[in-house]
């Protein structure tokens, strides 16, 4: 027999006991041995700890055991007043007044009171459609997202009735801010362009650049990241020319979101920290307290978890300073993720329950959800999977009452997760794919290219590696066509796993190399680790 055959053969059987020892038995027991073939007998192989669960990479957000921060797209909604501030009516100009202030103060219960009491008393068509409005923005703003959309449509209607083309840009717009909040990227998208037809064609530069910076956004949320950037870079360019101050903060800081994403850590900061100058400058705290979370989300991203807590805890702050109830529950979410990312499970849920009370109490079920979701892929983490998955059905159960498509997309990702470590593979393959034709239906390939991913390693537990390499590669072909480098590197990682049980270590080692280049260039600490670990276990020590 040619010796060739004969060490194919052997890499063959030495990757499949490896396979069984990583996914099917719950302590190594055939690795250890593996390992000690291949050191000279001269010398004591080094001990060190194995560990439980095969070393995948994890992506942050949608699979545990690690989770990320979330960072926050701030879209801009059209305050379009009309001509309320120059009514004859002296009763509808102090109503209107008032309720601007209680709009201002996050106050948004008692602004829609005196927005509503006001449009009893106006009577032109054009004053109700900027109104109806107002109102609309007040309840997007509690995420009463249906109530808000029923506005819009009704100041859609009489701006028409109006000939306010204005008036009808800014409801168009502002609908499309509604469904986007739903998770429905497609629906938003047809109204931010709509709006943004109407703005250039009465030549108003500053509502053109709010849209495009929308449209931006809904790309960023599929997680189309070089269509985004392009959407942003196309506003801030009229932004920087009009002179407008609010834009340019707006977008600098949905850049350093997105670039955080893409993992360009170093822009990232760049964009963000200018963005909270900018606010600070012209007094937007709620600018400001959106931008400290997400320069935090930069730190957790990079690893350095104790400057990310101090940047969310300086957020909350402001989020507290200013009332404002649904920035406080997000980044009381974010500094949950930084103590889980510690290991410290029972903090982090302190902070993910404190949050969830707030979304109760204001009423924000999407935010809910969300927080339901967190505490699920917590107590995933401590394999506490029923617990988990209580928590996630019940997430589920809101995306689908409130209609977020991508929560939905997302939360069943998670519920597979949490069959595939109780070993449930069939009803696990069952919601991945679920959760992959909803993310589909809704264009976000961030999210496909996740649930792919997560399918691949649940194959390579099955020990069906070929299946596994195959979705890998589907999700790798994805976030490389969408820009998402840290989705990247992430199935580089888990490729090169996957080729090393599979007997080729050299092959192995290449993607793993590939994946560490990437996130050295991000400074993403925690995953450097994980890579070189995985490396260290290719080479085969001689």
């Amino acid at each position: 027999m040619h010796w060739t055959i004969v060490v194919g053969a052997v890499a063959g059987i030495i990757g499949i006991l490896w396979a069984i020892d990583t996914w099917i038995l719950p302590k190594p027991l055939i690795r250890p041995f593996i390992l000690r073939l291949f050191h000279k007998t001269t010398r004591q192989p080094t001990a060190s700890p194995e560990p439980e669960e095969p070393p995948y990479i994890t992506v942050q957000i949608p699979w545990y055991p690690t989770k990320g921060p979330r960072t926050i797209k701030v879209g801009l909604t059209i305050e379009y007043p009309g001509d309320l501030p120059k009514s004859l009516d002296s009763s509808v100009r102090e109503l209107f007044t008032e309720g601007l202030r209680h709009k201002e103060k996050f106050e948004f219960v008692q602004a829609i009171e005196l927005f509503t009491n006001c449009l009893i008393l106006a009577k032109d068509a054009s004053e109700k459609a900027a109104l109806h409005n107002l109102v609309g923005d007040s309840f997007l703003s509690l995420s009463r997202l249906e109530q808000a959309e029923d506005h819009y449509r009704e100041a859609e209607r009489l701006a028409r009735e109006a000939n306010d083309l204005r008036g009808l840009a800014a409801a168009r717009g502002n609908t499309g801010l509604a469904y986007f909040a739903k998770g429905d990227t497609r629906t938003a998208l047809k109204w931010h362009l709509d709006a943004l037809g109407t703005y250039r064609d009465i030549g108003d530069k500053r509502g053109e650049a709010n849209q495009l910076g929308n449209i931006g956004n809904v790309y960023h949320a599929r997680g189309d990241l070089d269509k985004a950037l392009a959407y942003y870079s196309e506003a801030l360019a009229i932004d920087r020319a009009t002179g407008y101050r609010e834009g340019r903060a707006n977008r600098l800081g949905n850049m350093g979101a997105l670039y955080t994403r893409k993992g360009e850590l170093e822009l990232a900061l760049k964009c963000l920290l200018e963005a909270v100058a900018m606010h600070r400058e012209m007094g937007n705290q709620l600018g400001e307290a959106s931008g400290l979370g997400n320069i935090g989300a930069v730190y957790q991203t990079k690893g350095e978890v104790d400057k990310a807590l101090a940047y969310f805890q300086q957020a909350l702050k402001v989020d507290r300073r200013i009332g404002n109830r649904k920035l406080e529950a997000s980044h009381l979410d974010n500094i949950g993720t930084v103590y889980g990312s510690k290991g410290e499970s029972d903090k982090a849920l302190r902070y993910f329950q404190r949050a969830l009370e707030i979304a109760r109490d204001i009423g924000d079920r999407s935010g809910e959800a969300n927080l339901l979701g967190n505490i699920g892929v917590e107590y995933g983490t401590r394999r506490d999977l029923d617990k988990a998955l209580h928590s996630l059905e019940q997430a589920l159960a809101i995306d689908k009452a409130i209609g977020d498509k991508e929560g939905e997309a997302n939360r069943m990702g998670n519920i597979a997760n949490a069959y595939r470590d109780k070993g449930n593979l069939d009803t696990a393959f069952d919601y991945y794919q679920k959760a992959i034709t909803v993310a589909k239906a809704t264009g976000h390939r961030e999210e496909e290219a996740n649930l792919l991913g997560n399918m691949g390693v649940a194959y390579g537990r099955k020990g069906e590696l070929d299946k596994a390499l195959e979705y890998l590669e589907k999700a790798l072909a994805i976030d490389r066509a969408i820009g998402n480098r840290e989705g990247e590197a992430t199935r580089l990682g888990n490729l090169g796993y996957a080729h090393m049980l599979k007997g080729n270590p050299k092959k192995g080692l290449e993607y793993s190399k590939q994946a560490l280049s990437i996130f050295e260039q991000m400074g993403a600490k925690n995953q450097i680790e994980e890579v070189k670990k995985n490396i260290q276990t290719m080479i085969q020590p001689g």
